[in-house]
């Protein structure tokens, strides 16, 4: 009907400071008034909690974007949201399409920095410093852009001046050294879940072999403040920093810095992050207040005695889902590899969550799996499992029978899985007389390794 907006907001010439209200005021009377509109007041280059996808992507050394696409009014703009947001994505595309080599380069250079400043040789230099909390109210805000309306009469109105709101100016409230290593202490009640999410990122994770007595910096938690969003109930607002020597028992994780997901560890690592874990669903906040918190810094720039790398693997299901994933402890590890005979073996405890599995379940492997051997742990006894190859799901997998789970409760079911570590040797184990090992195969058989290798060279032919 005559006097609906049409076409959307539009840049359209200047409208003086003064007359912006009045002329926000003539369209809401025109057209009714739009809740919404005020959030067109500003344009916001997105916040900077790196829990939003496009900001997180960034600590990896990545490109991203986010496009969200907001409506004056009601379900009749659907049409020119959905083009608009069509459109702004191919742009954004074929922009970097066409300066790929450039992109690349860049990406590249970030991902290499990221890495290099966790290097032994660079601990403690400025230009490494690492920004934990930052401000944008010093920002200027020169910019204005006005924004305006068509209506269905072919006329136009101006509407309001759009504010930049620019994110470059940011500053840092809270900047500290980058430490050669973080260490989770094994004694904290969350660790192995912490360490279960942390490897979701594609953090390389160590642990402790023995009890260790290490130097590190420690922080403690002074101040907390509620925080209604954010999807935490509290943040830390103030922290103390010591240097001493703590007693880290066996099974502590470590988490060197010279690695690509290096800025994921220091996000939720350092208490004054936004996504520290130890602001982390706290709902009562006298329960980390004036506490030293779990979470410690080595500055001592070299690998750590007795650590050993420990993958945690996430196998997917079509099924049940998993509920949590914890590796075997240090002593029950030590147990099993002497028990079999394989100083390598990785051991973890699957738990899912789900209907009582009447058959046979699948799970899929990552993508690393032709790299791996991978078994079943029923107490004593070690299975040598067959990898499998489903075409429909364009994924490999092994099959955990129903006799294989054990039950944990109404829903809950675990069982344990080993393997062994990226070595490019998969096929060549053999067990220890202590162990009764089962194999089935080495490897894929023909027609499935056929046809993975096929979807592999059809997938690399794609843009």
């Amino acid at each position: 009907s005559t006097g609906k907006a049409r076409g959307g907001l539009t840049p359209l010439s200047s409208v003086p400071a003064g007359e912006q209200r009045e002329a926000v005021s003539r369209w809401a009377d025109a057209n009714g008034m739009v809740p919404e509109l005020s959030a067109y007041t500003q344009s916001v280059e997105g916040g900077f909690d790196p829990s939003i996808a496009r900001n997180s992507m960034g600590l990896t050394g990545a490109m991203s974007f986010l496009l969200e696409t907001r409506s004056a009014g009601g379900r009749w703009e659907y049409a020119r949201r959905t083009m608009g947001q069509y459109l702004t994505t191919l742009y954004y595309i074929r922009g970097v399409l066409a300066d790929l080599d450039n992109y690349t380069a860049q990406i590249r250079a970030a991902r290499a920095d990221i890495v290099n400043g966790g290097k032994a040789e660079n601990i403690g230099k400025e230009q490494y410093k690492m920004s934990i909390r930052q401000d944008y109210r010093e920002v200027s805000y020169a910019d204005v852009v006005t924004q305006g309306i068509y209506l269905d009469d072919g006329s136009s109105e101006d509407i309001f001046g759009l504010r930049k709101n620019s994110r470059f100016g940011m500053v840092p409230t809270f900047e500290c050294s980058r430490p050669y290593a973080y260490i989770l202490d094994g004694s904290y009640m969350m660790a192995d879940e912490i360490a279960f999410r942390m490897s979701h990122l594609g953090i390389e994770l160590h642990r402790l072999t023995e009890d260790a007595s290490l130097e590190v910096e420690a922080y403690t938690i002074t101040k907390m403040g509620n925080l209604a969003s954010f999807g935490a109930s509290c943040q830390v607002q103030g922290v103390d920093k010591a240097t001493k020597t703590v007693d880290f028992p066996a099974g502590s994780y470590v988490i060197y810095m010279e690695q690509p997901m290096a800025n994921f560890a220091a996000v939720l690592m350092e208490p004054m992050s936004m996504r520290s874990w130890a602001g982390k669903d706290v709902s009562n906040n006298e329960v980390r207040l004036n506490k030293e918190t779990p979470f410690y810094r080595c500055m001592t720039p070299a690998k750590i005695a007795g650590t050993e790398a420990v993958d945690i693997l996430t196998p997917d299901f079509t099924d049940v889902f998993v509920f949590n994933i914890h590796p075997f402890s240090v002593a029950e590890l030590k147990r099993v590899r002497a028990l079999c005979g394989r100083s390598d073996l990785q051991v973890e405890d699957v738990c899912v969550y789900g209907e009582k599995p009447a058959g046979e379940v699948r799970a899929y492997l990552p993508s690393d799996h032709n790299e791996r051997d991978w078994y079943l742990l029923d107490g004593g006894t070690l299975t040598r499992k067959e990898v499998l190859a489903d075409s429909a799901m364009n994924r490999s997998y092994i099959t955990i029978p129903a006799g294989g789970f054990t039950e944990d409760g109404t829903g809950y079911y675990r069982f344990n899985l080993a393997f062994t570590p990226k070595s490019g040797n998969a096929g060549n184990a053999s067990s220890g007389s202590g162990c009764n090992a089962a194999f089935a195969s080495a490897a894929l058989c023909a027609p499935a390794a056929l046809a993975l290798s096929a979807m592999r060279k059809e997938q690399t032919k794609r843009p």
